[in-house]
């Protein structure tokens, strides 16, 4: 290449490649010695949201007295701690829950809802609703729909 004033690369010579190679092993092998002293992230579970208890197939006669259970209807997660391993490792509490305040409940069947209650969950996150099944409500399919949680499928009778 005449006159392009660039001198031909040469290609790198074995003990250059050896040294190098050694650098990069050297530099994993020293992170991968170390990297388990410094706090690793924490595993963090899901806690369970609330649900209403045993209503699968649940059939509501109208103008009768119906007792609907709940849990855990509270604020916060207190299902995981965390702990970080290595030096100076240390366990956190966990996490502090707080019973749920006036959690609404109600029957809904077609375009209609009839309110069920509102009530506050005891110290261990349960809700317990009590009320009489509306007189007005028609024969067949509803649902019970409560505060964070998924609706349940019952039969009025």
């Amino acid at each position: 290449m005449a006159g392009s004033g660039r001198e031909p690369t040469r290609p790198l010579r074995r003990p250059t490649l050896m040294r190098l190679a050694t650098l990069v092993l050297g530099a994993v092998l020293t992170g991968g010695a170390v990297a388990p002293y410094y706090p690793q992230p924490t595993a963090v579970a899901s806690c369970v949201g609330p649900s209403l208890i045993d209503v699968e197939h649940l059939t509501l006669e109208r103008g009768t007295s119906v007792t609907v259970e709940g849990s855990p209807f509270v604020d916060g997660c207190n299902d995981t701690g965390s702990c970080s391993v290595g030096c100076g490792g240390r366990c956190d509490d966990p996490e502090p829950v707080e019973p749920q305040e006036d959690i609404h409940l109600e029957l809904v069947q077609g375009g209609r809802a009839w309110p069920l209650g509102n009530v506050d969950a005891d110290d261990d996150g349960r809700a317990s609703w009590t009320f009489v099944v509306p007189e007005d409500a028609d024969l067949g399919r509803a649902r019970l729909v409560a505060d964070g949680v998924r609706p349940v499928q019952v039969r009025i009778s």
